[in-house]
């Protein structure tokens, strides 16, 4: 396949816990070669089943690799070694013994709790390392047990870190390195925003679950996720009046929307229920995004496929297989269509590539990405990033470059200011440079404080764009045009800038302009 990747081989021989990982270096283009026990990789008996012995998580994770069947131990193995790059694994085969294979190797461990810990030998399922990573405590009603909230969590965390992990390393950290990825950590970093420490370590107090406070059931029976704005307080108080719901709130009431948890005397929980009880779930849906409001339909399995915003946007696809006999749906790679789209190749037989074996001598690893082993915090170094994203998503991504040795200058207003920057510090009170969360996802990068909106301030960020190398933002679609700063201006101010946009809901389709957050985004792609 073509792709950034192209001239990388992988031997994969990691479980479901990092099948993506491996999926998505495929996607980039790379030759992942599943190496698989003569009975095959456990993914291929998970359930359900599309077919008979024919697994969904396989068909779906295995999809753009090939397969042989060979044990670690034949010495065919060391031969397939010495052609790679790059090694997955979940800690069976020993770093040493595979760099003396070649010393060029990245090799990736992805196992329930790291390699060094103190559980490093027990066994975990999703469920286990989602409990021990803080999640399963913060699912479920606040006065409830803890639940599970969904499914593979862990595996999904910990096959985007992995898989950044081996990219930073093909690009800069140097051959010869061991990642080590823990199921328990990948599943932190997801409850960093609800869970964030300091929460405990300066306040002596544990996260509060959210449970269902942002989930209605609207008059039809479904449901729709939501988040009133204090900005948008007014648009909600008209919407609320046109439909007749008799509300009791001014323009001065604002403060009712700041609260995170729905109370019996927050007249915004009220009237947000008034209307659920009203409208259908489309109904709501239509009126909240025309008020500019955050919200999405919280969609079951059967919703997605026929949803408007996956239909215009062909989120969904059949790949033809020959050897079930018929096509199988897929959910398009998460990224598909960020330059180019991705060719999808069904998911490899058992041993299908066997072949490969004897033409090992044909393929050299290329010596392009790095020969001599770095420190991982200067893998990056050299790199400029203009960082114009709020909140959480963007900046938690910039983060990642910032510890990979980048340097990371976060452009911001005092005007607008980050809403990250509102939460409270260690003396209880609102801080803007001393909120948990917000030091959390933009610990080591730089400030610069500028006015978009003018002129000069407009300038400036273009002065610095011109020396930059990428440029991140999670705006709505259209957002950097309207501000003077569209791809093709960047491309005049530096011609090989990289751009990367992070909009909720895509670039085009009824949701793409609308805003948006997590976890209504989860909900609407039926994750709840």
């Amino acid at each position: 396949m073509s792709g950034s990747l192209s001239d990388v081989r992988v031997l994969d021989l990691a479980d479901r816990s990092a099948a993506l990982t491996g999926r998505i270096l495929a996607d980039l283009g790379a030759d992942v070669i599943m190496v698989e026990p003569e009975d095959g990789n456990s993914i291929r008996r998970l359930a359900p089943f599309v077919a008979p012995d024919a697994s969904a998580a396989h068909q779906y994770f295995s999809a753009n690799k090939r397969s042989v069947v060979l044990n670690p131990s034949d010495p065919l193995f060391d031969n397939l070694a010495a052609s790679a790059n790059v090694v997955i694994d979940n800690g069976q085969l020993d770093h040493d013994w595979l760099i003396g294979l070649n010393p060029e190797l990245v090799h990736c461990s992805v196992t329930p709790f790291g390699l060094d810990a103190e559980w490093r030998d027990w066994k975990a399922t999703d469920l286990i390392a989602c409990a021990a990573g803080g999640l399963v405590w913060l699912c479920g009603e606040p006065k409830g047990t803890p639940v599970q909230g969904g499914s593979d969590v862990s595996a999904a965390m910990a096959g985007l870190i992995a898989a950044s992990g081996i990219s930073v390393a093909l690009q800069g950290a140097g051959a010869g390195v061991h990642l080590d990825v823990s199921l328990q950590e990948a599943v932190l970093m997801a409850v960093m925003q609800t869970a964030t420490p300091s929460q405990w370590v300066w306040h002596n107090r544990i996260p509060r679950r959210p449970g269902l406070s942002q989930a209605l059931r609207c008059a039809d029976g479904g449901y729709v996720g939501h988040l009133v704005r204090p900005d948008r307080f007014d648009g909600f108080l008209n919407w609320a009046e046109r439909v007749g719901i008799d509300h009791g709130m001014t323009s001065d009431d604002w403060h009712w929307a700041m609260l995170s948890a729905p109370r019996k005397d927050n007249p915004v929980s009220a009237t947000t229920l008034a209307l659920a009880g009203a409208l259908t779930r489309d109904e709501f849906v239509a009126g909240a995004l025309a008020a500019d409001i955050v919200c999405l339909p919280v969609l079951g399995f059967d919703d997605l496929e026929r949803t408007e915003q996956y239909v215009v946007n062909e989120q969904f696809l059949k790949v033809e297989n020959e050897l079930l006999g018929h096509a199988v749906a897929f959910v398009r790679s998460p990224i598909d269509g960020m330059r180019e789209s991705i060719e999808i190749r069904r998911a490899p037989a058992l041993g299908e590539h066997q072949a490969l074996l004897d033409e090992l001598g044909e393929f050299a690893p290329s010596q392009s990405h790095g020969s001599a082993p770095l420190d991982p915090a200067r893998a990056l170094e050299g790199l400029r990033v203009v960082d114009l994203t709020w909140v959480l998503a963007g900046p938690l991504g910039t983060r990642t470059l910032a510890s990979f040795g980048a340097e990371v200058i976060r452009i911001e207003s005092s005007t607008r200011p980050d809403s990250m920057r509102s939460q409270i510090g260690p003396d209880g009170t609102p801080d803007p440079d001393m909120g948990g969360l917000h030091n959390s996802v933009n610990v080591g990068k730089q400030s610069l404080s500028v006015n978009l909106g003018t002129d000069d301030g407009l300038a400036l960020v273009k002065e610095l764009i011109a020396t930059a190398d990428i440029v991140v933002n999670n705006f709505r679609p259209g957002a950097l045009d309207r501000m003077g700063l569209g791809y093709d201006v960047l491309c005049e101010l530096k011609p090989d800038i990289v751009l990367l946009n992070l909009p909720g809901a895509h670039r085009r389709g009824p949701w793409a302009d609308r805003p948006s957050m997590g976890n209504i985004l989860m909900a609407a792609s039926g994750f709840n």
